[in-house]
């Protein structure tokens, strides 16, 4: 015997002759739900595997002297792009007046000519500790003797020119986290009467996303709260119009991993699906039978008799 005829009593896959196969509609019906199902199940591990799961935790911060990058896009639709300018102070004694480094302005325009309105973006590299950035009332911006403070100069006739509605079309502390939304991103703000100053206070947290292939994104994510002052330019005293930005560093920072099934578990999780439906809808078949075959010899009896 050859070794070929001997591996035939190995075959644990042999198969039935056709003329031993009994059929019946009930284990038809049996196997169509099988199918359905598998299919159901199938389709839900392929969804669990081509999605992945984050998880978080919280640890102390200790990204000791990084820098804080500030992206902002900002549109005020009653200021012309003279009409006002960017400064900033952070807690270390930085402070920079009428910033123009990495910051455009873009009027808006009427048959090529600029009109009231101007957009303006960019990016501010900054230490990371706490500090605000501010559009506000009044140009040349002088600094104090101190280096922590600054005035802004204004003329009585220039009270009524400063409009502080503004709309906040981005502000991120860093790059884009996945499942992580800036929350003034689309803020809008009107001022219809008088002029007003807005206040935002932000809570900065570091934030850690490590990606499933291994990438970290070293960013941060922020909450805010804001308070905001009608002001009337022509009282004894108010508050100074403007846009203020006030941060603050959070000694937190919050980690999150992304998980994603491995394709070895995925075609495991198939193994499993098939082998356990068709040994299931085995025993489906297998219990209804009994119970359907009977009928259909009475049913099929009085045809042999004719």
């Amino acid at each position: 015997m050859s070794v070929l005829e001997k591996l035939k009593y190995l075959d644990f896959f042999h198969k039935v002759q056709d003329d031993a196969i009994h059929r019946s509609s009930l284990s038809g019906i049996v196997t169509l739900v099988c199918g359905v199902f598998m299919a159901y199940l199938m389709i839900d591990e392929l969804v669990r595997f081509s999605t992945s799961t984050v998880t978080s935790e919280v640890g102390v911060d200790l990204q000791i002297g990084a820098k804080l990058p500030i992206h902002f896009n900002f549109t005020f639709p009653g200021l012309y792009c003279d009409a006002f300018g960017l400064d900033f102070l952070d807690n270390a004694g930085e402070l920079s007046l009428e910033v123009m480094d990495n910051i455009k302005k873009e009027p808006f325009l009427v048959n090529g000519r600029p009109v009231k309105g101007c957009n303006t973006y960019g990016q501010l590299l900054t230490n990371k500790v706490s500090g605000d950035f501010h559009i506000a009332f009044g140009r040349q911006s002088i600094a104090m003797e101190d280096k922590r403070s600054h005035i802004h100069r204004f003329t009585p006739q220039e009270l009524d020119t400063f409009n502080a509605s503004h709309i906040i079309h981005k502000l991120a502390f860093g790059e884009n986290v996945p499942g992580v939304k800036n929350p003034l991103d689309g803020s809008v703000q009107i001022v219809t009467q008088d002029s007003a100053q807005f206040q935002y206070h932000l809570q900065v947290i570091p934030t850690v996303y490590v990606h499933s292939n291994g990438k970290i994104t070293k960013s941060n994510q922020y909450t805010h709260t804001l308070k905001h002052y009608q002001v009337n330019t022509h009282a004894s005293s108010f508050k100074q119009p403007g846009i203020f930005f006030k941060y603050e560093l959070s000694p937190y920072q919050v980690t999150y991993k992304e998980h994603r099934e491995q394709f070895s578990h995925f075609i495991a999780s198939l193994c499993a699906i098939l082998g356990g439906v068709f040994v299931v809808g085995g025993w489906m078949a297998g219990f209804v039978k009994p119970l359907v075959t009977p009928k259909q010899k009475r049913a099929v009896l009085p045809n042999r008799i004719k």
